[in-house]
């Protein structure tokens, strides 16, 4: 999300954290099948000491993604019902 995205997307609630791409598939699997909208922030351009982890030094890979998914204020609860159900 970019900086205008951030300040003006009605998607203002973080409701999960997933590490790794099919971490992010099943939650986003889970809110496309019961009809909830939602963004993606992937952080994991900076690290946790502030370094650039695109370098040669610090590679980023599957296991180690970290998507932040947002959803309208109004969905959070849904969302979170959603997300963590069994299915």
């Amino acid at each position: 999300m970019g900086l205008f995205s951030r300040f003006f997307s009605r998607h203002k609630c973080l409701v999960h954290i997933a590490v790794g791409t099919e971490a992010y598939a099943k939650a986003a699997a889970k809110l496309q099948a019961h009809g909830i909208s939602y963004r993606t922030k992937s952080p994991n351009d900076i690290n946790h000491l502030g370094l650039d982890t695109s370098s040669v030094m610090f590679p980023r890979t599957d296991r180690t993604t970290t998507y932040e998914i947002f959803v309208r204020p109004e969905d959070e609860h849904k969302a979170q019902k959603a997300i963590h159900s069994g299915q």
